[in-house]
């Protein structure tokens, strides 16, 4: 180790002899930090992901920057033989340079730490993530260090082993890219996967950037990097023997070869690993062995899908890559409660029995029969023979549990994976356990005459209303909720059992619909009530923007405030917006696109730091768009005094405001002041909930508009008295989020689901759901701060080296200079 620690010693030091190595330190860091945080602040996350994407291709360029001068300067200064007769053993030699090396290359890593810090004082990023990022960078650079010190000893001159290394590194890594496996299959059929699965790195560091430690793929990277080691001290070693030669290429063919082999195998193995990410998301929830425990016979899964040699390139491990979580799913639930089996698929013989003239026979083929099942194929893009193309392929589950119909999750890639198992729990309780049943009351909105009558003369027929929440109501069908819809009248009353209420957008509730939903609210039915007090309506007149507010006057907060809480009547605004693109019905805009940008701060964005935490609901979304709503009103002392208790789940920014406005938005309006606070906009009240009517006589129901000459009898109503239990009540200060138009979203549709199934079933499925990647965005920052970001993470590292470098010069100088003076003296 004394050797290896004065070789060490050595080649550190010559890195920082002169300015190259401040200044490759000064480069790496200003290009690897520099590509990242240039378009961050555009949409800024809390997370390095993309960093940790684009770091493979530099390391290409700046590790053999490194390595180059190893070996190869050795043999241009004529000092390699003379290190080869010193009494060191070749392994320690090899060992102390290439040590030497890593250490430098940590050094330069770690200056890329001021994005972490950034993001830590922004942002909430996943640390677990983060870790497995450097643990893959810091092993991704140890293997490209080892291969160019083991090429620079073949090397006499610098150059020459810098472009040798780059072009290996590189060829490496363009291995491992799906368009290079894509366009190698399309040459021969097959060589593009198996050149990935025996040299590329690249499913190994996308493990670990993910933030999953697995041993296979730490071993890999271990296995590599001491083959390159030990052939570049055989190399050594075998310089001055006779045949050293025949022995190196042979030894070294050997070396590869098994190292190929077990790369190759190491990929199909379940081998054990770490989930570093805070959440879990890479490993099967304990909410999965509790669902499947309540089940009283086994589920049966079936896998349909394409056998592997018929699958694209890119879709070579689908199957192992599914089976792998059926499997885990199974070892964590028992053989008892959870079957599967996979059940290979050929489109081929579909399409020739569909193209088929002649009369069919009576026997169908399997892939016939599944597909009145719903088991049917579909495209996938590929690229074969130089250019792209589509093929069909068959990737189905199907979920049986004893007599029902089999239930069909369509449509699995890579892509999707991560949803699987929130999907078959979502399918199997609700196959198995509980269908939760949703009361949904979404007013709809009457079409003006005008409009419709323009329309009808273009020759195209409207309906006398529209519905701007149907994509609500057809979602949580398949999602298999079962969904009556009500208008909440005299002839369309509440049903008399559900699990759910859900409210959306409410408009001038009468008297009767109050008591109707307070009943609901006070017998303990869970209520999820999603007001709007206003909308705005957007013009454009001569390239200005115009804003007007339409109120729209729900009427709920005669009912909600002897509760403890109501909704906002003044505008809420906050800086944490977004800007919406307004059309000014131009031609222009027609036929290319654009508008004018209005960037108001009642686009108000909710980010995570806004969210709670602790409540399964909002724990794991990404930020919401709440787009024209109200804040939440809460009288802490009414609801104390009626034993409610409550949680904030949503909350604006620390930058928000309210006003009174006027018919029109005003740019003095929506100027920030200088008292801004933070306002609750989503909030959980629970307890038992006081009946507001219980010293009133039940209202009566308005009377509904009925067809000419129809008579309609009036019938006597005969209600049961109120039973009283204790619920839950999940108030929003808007409904715009699950409108048709921004419902697409994930974090509204995920928001919506989160609070039916915690609010309904409990937090099971809502703890699976939020298993995924989620989307850390950052509040908006001003520019200021923007500004004073980048230069942080432009200049900090720079200048520390810079002074670093200067200040060890002048004392390099000062003690080369006193040490000529004594010997002149």
């Amino acid at each position: 180790m004394r050797t290896v620690s004065t070789i060490f010693k050595r080649e550190l030091g010559s890195y920082f002899a002169s300015p190259m190595g401040y200044l490759y330190i000064i480069a790496f860091v200003s290009l690897s930090v520099g590509l990242f945080i240039t378009p961050f602040f555009v949409y800024p996350r809390a997370s390095m992901r993309n960093f940790f994407y684009i770091l493979p291709p530099i390391l290409c360029v700046f590790v053999p920057a490194i390595t180059m001068r190893l070996w190869a300067q050795e043999r241009s200064e004529n000092t390699y033989e003379m290190l080869l007769t010193l009494p060191l053993k070749s392994s320690s030699l090899v060992l102390g340079k290439y040590l030497a090396s890593l250490f430098f290359y940590v050094l330069s890593l770690c200056g890329t730490l001021t994005i972490p810090f950034m993001l830590f004082i922004l942002g909430n990023p996943d640390t677990g993530s983060l870790l497995g990022g450097y643990l893959g960078a810091f092993l991704l650079g140890a293997l490209f260090l080892a291969l160019g010190t083991f090429i620079s000893g073949f090397c006499e001159d610098q150059m020459a082993s810098f472009v040798i290394a780059l072009v290996v590194c590189l060829g490496i890594y363009l291995l491992g890219q799906n368009f290079m496996v894509s366009f190698l299959d399309g040459w021969i059929k097959g060589f593009g996967i198996l050149c990935k699965r025996l040299f590329s790195f690249s499913a190994h560091y996308e493990n670990l950037i993910k933030g999953v430690l697995g041993t296979g793929d730490v071993v890999y990277f271990l296995i590599w990097i001491s083959i390159f080691l030990f052939l570049n001290t055989l190399f050594l070693e075998g310089r001055e023997r006779p045949n050293a030669r025949m022995l190196f290429i042979t030894s070294a063919g050997l070396s590869i070869v098994a190292g190929m082999i077990f790369n190759f195998l190491i990929i199909d193995m379940r081998w054990g690993r770490m989930d570093l990410t805070e959440d879990k998301i890479y490993t099967i929830s304990p909410a999965t062995k509790n669902i499947l425990s309540q089940l009283k016979s086994p589920v049966t899964v079936n896998l349909y899908i394409t056998p592997q040699n018929d699958m694209p390139p890119l879709l070579k491990d689908l199957e192992r890559e599914i089976t792998d979580k059926l499997e885990a799913i199974q070892a964590q639930a028992g053989r008892k409660k959870f079957l599967y089996r996979v059940i290979h698929m050929k489109v081929a013989k579909l399409l020739a029995r569909l193209d088929e003239q002649e009369e069919k026979s009576e026997e169908k083929s399997l892939e016939e029969r599944l597909l009145d099942k719903g088991i049917q194929p579909f495209s996938v893009q590929t690229i074969g023979e130089g250019k792209a193309t589509s093929v069909w392929i068959y990737s189905s589950v199907g979920v049986a549990y004893k007599e029902k119909k089999e239930e069909i999750i369509p449509r699995i890639t890579t892509r999707n994976l991560h949803q699987l198992e929130y999907q078959l729990m979502n399918i199997i309780y609700k196959m198995a356990i509980k269908k939760p049943k949703i009361v949904l009351y979404a007013p709809k909105m009457r079409i003006p005459e005008r409009m419709r009558a323009f329309y009808m003369q273009m020759g195209i027929p409207q309906p006398l209303e529209s519905d701007p929440y149907s994509q609500v109501e057809q979602f949580l069908r398949r999602q298999k909720y079962e969904v009556e819809r009500i208008a909440l009248t005299k002839n369309s009353q509440l049903p008399e059992d559900f699990d759910l209420f859900l409210i959306l957008n409410p408009k001038n509730l009468s008297d009767r619909q109050r008591w109707e939903i307070n009943r609901a609210i006070v017998e303990g039915k869970p209520t999820f009530l999603a007001v709007q007090n206003y909308e705005w309506d957007y013009r454009v007149e001569k390239n200005r923007g115009i804003v007007t507010k339409r109120p729209v006057q729900p009427d709920i907060n005669t009912l909600l405030k002897n509760y403890g809480i109501t909704i906002s009547e003044k505008v809420l605004m906050d800086a944490s917006s977004e800007a919406l693109t307004i059309s000014s019905g131009s031609l222009m805009e027609a036929l290319f696109g654009g508008g004018i940008t209005m960037d108001l701060p009642t686009h108000i964005v909710v980010s995570e730091e806004s969210m709670n935490k602790e409540n399964p609901i909002t724990r794991r979304l990404s930020s919401i768009f709440y787009l024209w709503g109200s804040a939440v009103k809460v009288d802490e002392e009414k609801l104390k005094e009626n034993g409610l208790t409550y949680q904030t789940l949503l909350s604006t920014s620390q930058r928000a405001w309210e006003k009174e406005v006027g018919l029109q938005l005003s740019s003095e309006d929506i100027k920030e002041p200088s008292n801004t606070e933070r306002f609750p906009i989503m909030v959980l009240v629970e307890g038992q909930f006081p009946d507001t009517f219980s010293e009133e006589e039940v209202p009566e129901w308005e009377k509904e508009p009925t067809p000419p000459y129809q008579y309609q009898p009036e019938r006597e109503e005969e209600l049961e008295p109120i039973k009283p239990a204790p619920g839950k009540l999940l108030v929003t200060g808007s409904s715009q989020m699950f409108n048709d138009s921004f419902f697409q979203t994930g974090a509204h549709i995920d928001l919506l689901l989160n609070s039916i199934d915690t609010l309904s079933l409990g937090e099971e499925l809502t703890e699976l759901r939020s298993k995924k990647i989620v989307v850390r965005t950052m509040g908006r920052l001003k520019e200021k701060s923007i500004f004073g970001w980048k230069l942080f993470n432009y200049i900090t590292v720079p200048v520390l080296i810079t002074l670093l470098g200067t200040v060890r010069g002048i004392h390099r100088r000062k003690k080369r200079e006193r040490y000529l003076g004594g010997q002149r003296g």
